[in-house]
């Protein structure tokens, strides 16, 4: 039988990783965007999946449907709702238009306060706590009318849907995909004569929210078999998000009820789960996983791959993803971000960590003491040949470059990585990670042992996850 092509896909965070797409998409399968992303840039969007899929590239895209952020409280910092600056005469009928009440509905007190230190400019306007726009036009496209009539309110429940509900929900996000690059307001204005060459992605993907207990396990087991009746059999992929504490208890419930569903692209995401700080029994049971499902004929997509996910790959993984601004691991909670660090990823290491610490890591394990050391025992991706020179030293200042200082509100001086910095820890991370990839993707089990025997004599202060990693792929052969 001909070597299965394994597929790695780069996930677009934000509209500034454009360029980055752009230059190197090349080397990648395809990409990944999130459905609320395309509707807070559509143009951006439809620009780059036609590009990325024209006869010269012929690469993939898939667009996430992101079900999953409406079933989370949406007066969270970082949730579907946000503060937003209007002016007070129109703050009673921004709320109206963003939410699903109506003229006669009471609005909460909390739902519009005073602007803090208010400039000239903003004396006649509050802030109004409403549905942030792309989220507004995701949630009136994908969901019943009954379920409309909650989105911003609550947080949706797994009782919310019917079997009816269920059934209409899926073939609106199943549509929602297929269809938006030709149906979109933007691209109907700007490449209407096109329509009918527009591409659609490459899969279609169930609609999905986290599963954390029996009652989320039965009705996303209600939207994959609803789904399977209404999706092309070779695109159609169910999506399993799922936390560590679920998936231990009932990890055989959960193959056993993706086995017996005709569709065999699963797309997964472990929620919350940093692959290098997991415990072993973690490991284990994505490795089960993994395997069971592998040997149920599945192709397994990992959506937000660590570096175990590499050596993964030679035992039946299907395809891993990573965005160059982001961490190997996501918990879907929403979170606000704090002040971006520049960060280096260590390819023997197979950790993440901002420039400092990645420095001090290599200083303590007696590596890369000079040049030639370093590009064998940590990095040889084109941009660390690039960047260091002499020896580890070198990556204080190429990829920790500080720039210029700025003041904060608080009125002290600070400096933080250049953009600069951030770019090519970006390049470092994504090229550094497909070097592994197409490493992984012509190795076998025994290389993968190999390998991490190596790595863990490599770093012999700093090996606990390596020899965990290894312990349990011990337990899947």
């Amino acid at each position: 039988m001909p070597k299965e092509i394994k597929k790695y896909y780069i996930r677009i965070g934000s509209t500034s990783e454009k360029e980055f797409i752009y230059k190197t998409i090349s080397l990648y399968s395809g990409l990944i965007t999130k459905a609320n992303l395309f509707e807070s840039a559509p143009g951006m969007l439809s620009s780059l999946f036609l590009a990325i899929s024209s006869s010269n590239l012929k690469k993939e895209f898939i667009i996430d449907p992101v079900t999953h952020v409406f079933s989370y409280d949406p007066y969270n910092s970082g949730s579907i709702r946000s503060w937003q600056k209007t002016l007070r005469k129109n703050a009673v009928a921004k709320l109206i238009d963003d939410l699903p009440i109506s003229s006669e509905s009471e609005i909460d007190d909390s739902w519009i306060k005073e602007i803090d230190n208010p400039t000239s400019a903003q004396l006649d306007k509050v802030e109004v706590l409403g549905m942030k726009r792309a989220y507004r036009k995701l949630s009136e496209l994908i969901f019943p009318e009954q379920i409309k009539k909650f989105i911003g309110l609550r947080a949706l429940n797994a009782t919310d849907f019917s079997n009816e509900l269920i059934d209409e929900f899926v073939v609106r996000t199943k549509d929602y995909q297929e269809n938006i690059l030709s149906l979109s307001k933007y691209n109907v204005e700007r490449y209407g004569d096109f329509t009918n060459d527009f591409p659609s992605p490459s899969y279609i993907l169930s609609p999905y929210f986290c599963i954390s207990d029996d009652e989320w396990f039965n009705l996303m087991s209600n939207i994959w078999r609803s789904f399977t009746n209404v999706v092309d059999e070779t695109k159609g992929a169910l999506v399993l998000h799922v936390t560590l504490d679920y998936l231990s208890i009932n990890i055989k419930k959960i193959i056993d009820e993706l086995a017996s569903i005709k569709l065999n692209n699963i797309f997964l995401w472990l929620n919350a789960f940093s692959e290098e700080e997991a415990s072993i029994e973690n490991l284990i049971s994505y490795s089960k996983l993994i395997r069971g499902l592998n040997d149920s004929g599945k192709s397994v997509f990992n959506l937000y791959s660590g570096g175990f996910s590499i050596f993964l790959l030679p035992f039946g993984l299907f395809s891993i993803a990573n965005g160059p601004g982001y961490g190997m691991d996501r918990d879907a909670e929403p979170v606000v971000g704090g002040l971006p660090t520049a960060q280096y990823y260590i390819p023997t290491h197979h950790s993440r960590l901002p420039v400092a610490e990645a420095f001090n890591l290599i200083q303590e394990n007696q590596l890369g003491l000079n040049k030639e050391l370093f590009h064998q025992q940590i990095c040889n991706c084109p941009i660390c040949q690039d960047g260091i020179k002499l020896n580890s030293s070198d990556m204080i200042l190429f990829y920790g470059e500080l720039g210029l200082p700025t003041i904060g509100i608080d009125g002290v001086e600070r400096r933080f990585p250049s953009q600069l910095a951030h770019e090519r820890c970006k390049y470092h991370f994504m090229l550094s990670r497909l070097i592994e990839f197409r490493w992984a993707q012509n190795s076998n089990p025994e290389d993968v042992f190999n390998r991490l025997n190596k790595e863990i004599k490599l770093w012999s202060k700093n090996n606990r996850h390596l020899i965990d990693w290894e312990e349990s792929l011990k337990l899947i052969i």
